[in-house]
């Protein structure tokens, strides 16, 4: 190394470090400001999202709010919760079109697939209407809200008696509170 090159270098490894500390120390800084911080903001963040609820909903033109009767709606039982908690919205609308006057009603609850020759000529969106109400009674039956006796009289033997049971019809009257009471529905 020529003398030239070793009082460059010289210059640069002394006149650089000041330079070099500048620049590294706010990321330290920032580090450090993490460590110390993340515990009560992750906190502060996770029980933010534990509350924050849905008050409103805007569908296009149509709003839907939570009343003030919502906060004053009895909470179900617990077996009542876990079953409405399980139903899906093809459920759901069964649930709340069922006849409270009716004892039972026959359905068929293992209906023949699309395509099969004893649905005639019913149209396929019949046909598939049928299965899936079929599908959401039994899901409904395996859930506690209806029980199903076969009817032997049938000669197809695809009927049932579906009956509403005591738990079935306080989880509708639940849903029907719910959905009577505690929405505001209005327009923008």
């Amino acid at each position: 190394m020529t003398e030239e090159s070793e009082g460059a270098a010289a210059r640069v490894s002394t006149t650089g470090w000041p330079d070099v500390m500048k620049a590294a120390i706010w990321p330290v800084f920032a580090l450090i400001a993490v460590a110390i911080f993340f515990t009560p903001i992750s906190g502060i963040l996770r029980n933010t999202a534990d509350k924050a609820t849905l008050n409103e909903l805007n569908m296009g033109p149509l709003q839907v709010k939570l009343s003030a009767a919502a906060e004053k709606l009895r909470a179900p039982a617990p077996a009542i919760a876990k079953m409405v908690a399980g139903l899906d919205s093809a459920q759901v609308e069964e649930l709340i079109n069922w006849n409270e006057n009716a004892l039972s009603v026959q359905f068929c609850l293992n209906p023949a697939p699309l395509g099969d020759p004893r649905w005639g000529r019913l149209t396929d969106d019949y046909v598939r209407g049928r299965i899936e109400d079929a599908r959401a009674y039994r899901g409904m039956i395996e859930a506690g809200i209806f029980t199903a006796e076969p009817v032997e009289t049938q000669p197809t033997g695809c009927s049932d008696s579906v009956a509403i049971t005591p738990d079935g019809l306080r989880a509708k009257h639940f849903l029907l509170d719910l959905l009577t009471n505690a929405l505001e529905l209005s327009t923008k």
